[in-house]
């Protein structure tokens, strides 16, 4: 029998690259400026960021005010031109290590599409209130049980999720909520904008502490 030199080499570059998927309604406001600016956070590491809506039609443009309001957080108009939107599938959330949705009830929903995923599913603002009460070395113990990035990652989250049961619980529940800004207003964009981008660096903290 001839052997597959080559697989392991093929096996060893899919794990070194982490998959972030952040998932919000239609798809053309809130989850691919998250997208976006995730990109630019952790360009240069091995990563992966796509992002996708529960309810999006396929090939959508990302809504005008809300690339409008990107532009003043950074991300350019030439960049969020190319955006298209993408429904939801169970393979994307399969295939992802981390999930990150913008309500409560988008993580029910990527959940129950795929209940393996409820440890590494977060809405974006509860990843962060959450992992912004670790320490850098709480999360780089993680690097010590795995020899792959994507495997370091995993089990990192999973150590944040399981801070879901000791964490100080939060009196309103929407403060994990990012709310859709269609049909409200420029002031409304520009609030998720802000919302958004006050969360990222905390994904951005976890990720390059664990990521070669």
């Amino acid at each position: 029998m001839v052997s597959d030199a080559s697989a392991p080499t093929r096996r060893s570059r899919r794990d070194s690259t982490v998959r972030v998927l952040v998932i919000c309604t239609g798809n053309t406001c809130r989850s691919p400026f998250a997208e976006y600016l995730l990109r630019a956070d952790l360009d240069g590491l091995p990563v992966t960021v796509a992002s996708a809506g529960t309810h999006a039609s396929a090939g959508a443009r990302m809504m005008p005010e809300m690339r409008t309001a990107a532009a003043k957080a950074g991300i350019s108009l030439e960049t969020t031109a190319d955006h298209r939107s993408a429904a939801l599938t169970v393979d994307l959330v399969r295939s992802s290590d981390l999930v990150l949705t913008m309500t409560r009830e988008q993580r029910r929903e990527v959940v129950l599409l795929s209940p393996d995923k409820l440890t590494s599913t977060f809405t974006l603002n509860e990843f962060a209130r959450l992992a912004q009460d670790m320490s850098d070395d709480a999360i780089g113990r993680s690097r010590a049980r795995a020899h792959t990035n994507r495997g370091r990652v995993r089990n990192a989250v999973h150590e944040i999720a399981a801070h879901r049961a000791t964490a100080p619980r939060v009196k309103d529940p929407d403060v994990d909520n990012i709310a859709d800004p269609m049909a409200r207003g420029m002031r409304a964009y520009r609030k998720s904008v802000r919302e958004i981008a006050a969360s990222v660096p905390q994904v951005e903290r976890v990720l390059r502490s664990l990521i070669d």
